[in-house]
């Protein structure tokens, strides 16, 4: 396949230095030199559904907060990033079935911190179809509405021992209301439909064009991230009340 590549384009050096066109193996004469990303991106990393090409996920999502967390309060943002890298990641092994990519920027000027992680994977309607109970799922903006939700999953029902469905399918979940509890941007696309968290916590879905697989991105400034122990604990209490309730995020 032959790509018609526009090098004068404004964003081009951009994709390079983030390594886009390396991660996709399109070759391109890089004319500029390279700096270290230092605490303000990492490039594009290619994930596997299996491994990171020698990084596991859990390391690959810590170096992914560490490079955009910044000095102030560092355990805590880099705690709070790694967690939503991480069921990025969580949801790329277990649901989409294919590679995906992830990326990490902060903008200083704007205090901005985005995090994006995609697949070419089944797509979320399809991963819902899994479970009987959205077998007849026909519509890509009602199963992004549904992808946010609690105890929402395609895994089916388990009869194994010890086996508590009732508290899978959280993860989504816990990472928009993360994101909300921090005034940030959540996107959400996949099949033929766009999901659009605002930093308010309305969320909007659309008709888009099609999108093969999953495409998460989140915005946060980074000095509204949330203290992350006490808003997932918060986030629990709104969502069992008082009582203690063992939750797997799948």
């Amino acid at each position: 396949m032959l790509l018609d590549i526009d090098e004068n384009c404004a964003v081009f050096p951009y994709l390079q230095r983030m390594d886009f066109f390396e991660a996709c193996g399109i070759p391109t004469v890089e004319r500029f030199r390279r700096h270290a990303p230092g605490t303000r991106f990492v490039e594009l990393q290619r994930v596997s559904s299996i491994s990171s090409g020698g990084l596991s996920h859990e390391k690959l999502a810590h170096a992914s907060a560490v490079a955009v967390a910044g000095d102030e309060d560092y355990l805590n943002t880099v705690g709070f990033l790694e967690y939503c890298v991480g069921e990025l990641l969580n949801n790329l092994r277990q649901h989409a079935g294919a590679d995906g990519f992830v990326c990490a920027q902060f903008y200083e000027k704007m205090d901005l911190v985005r995090l994006s992680v995609c697949d070419a994977g089944v797509g979320i309607r399809a991963s819902l179809q899994r479970n009987p109970r959205f077998l007849s799922l026909d519509d890509d903006e009602r199963a992004l509405e549904l992808a946010i939700q609690p105890n929402v999953t395609g895994n089916p029902p388990s009869a194994a021992p010890y086996s508590n469905t009732q508290n899978t399918g959280n993860g989504l979940y816990f990472l928009a209301q993360l994101v909300r509890k921090s005034k940030g941007r959540m996107w959400l696309c996949s099949g033929a439909a766009l999901l659009i968290q605002d930093p308010e916590g309305a969320v909007a879905v659309q008709r888009t064009s099609p999108l093969m697989g999953t495409f998460v991105e989140m915005q946060i400034q980074r000095r509204l991230i949330a203290d992350y122990d006490r808003t997932m604990d918060e986030i629990r209490r709104e969502r069992f009340g008082t009582r203690t309730v063992p939750v797997q995020f799948e």
